[in-house]
């Protein structure tokens, strides 16, 4: 399975549409199965991504789990539709933005032993917010510490860490 995960800054704001031509070609070359986007600002913004970047000239090759507008900007997961099916999302709340959990099933399978759970998260820029970008990884650590054993787990996503000495690092 090829995973991707991908800051789409600010989608769909501005001329988005300016910026679908090269969207599709990175995402041509890398094909991945799952893409997880980070900074996309609507529910609109999804469909808008998925129709004219993922679908565009293959129509219905990839779908999306449903969009959750938190703070800030959002995430964002599409899938191949002949590989997965959606099964549930989890959000975690924090002071800056919600991480996004998503449950992905493989094709054909009935049970949840293999299932995919797939977190995006995007942590605060910038120097001197090392305690935030520690609290949003604390966060996610809580809960993914909580689950159990055996899972299939997966973070992606824009953490904007510099250095390995941060909190949120460690």
């Amino acid at each position: 399975v090829r995973v991707m995960t991908y800051n789409i800054l600010n989608y769909p704001g501005g001329n988005s549409s300016a910026r679908h031509p090269e969207f599709r070609k990175i995402l041509r070359y890398i094909n991945p199965d799952v893409v997880v986007v980070q900074e996309m600002i609507s529910a609109v913004g999804v469909s808008d991504f998925l129709n004219n970047v993922l679908n565009f000239g293959q129509p219905g090759t990839y779908n999306s789990a449903p969009f959750r507008d938190g703070p800030d900007t959002d995430n964002a997961l599409f899938y191949k539709a002949a590989l997965f099916s959606f099964m549930d999302t989890t959000v975690l709340h924090t002071p800056l933005r919600d991480i996004n959990g998503f449950q992905i099933r493989p094709a054909g399978v009935n049970s949840d032993s293999v299932d995919l759970h797939i977190y995006s998260v995007h942590f605060k820029a910038a120097q001197g917010f090392e305690q935030d970008r520690f609290a949003e990884a604390d966060t996610l650590r809580n809960h993914l510490n909580a689950l159990a054993d055996g899972l299939f787990l997966m973070v992606g996503g824009d953490m904007n860490l510099y250095a390995s000495s941060e909190p949120a690092y460690q």
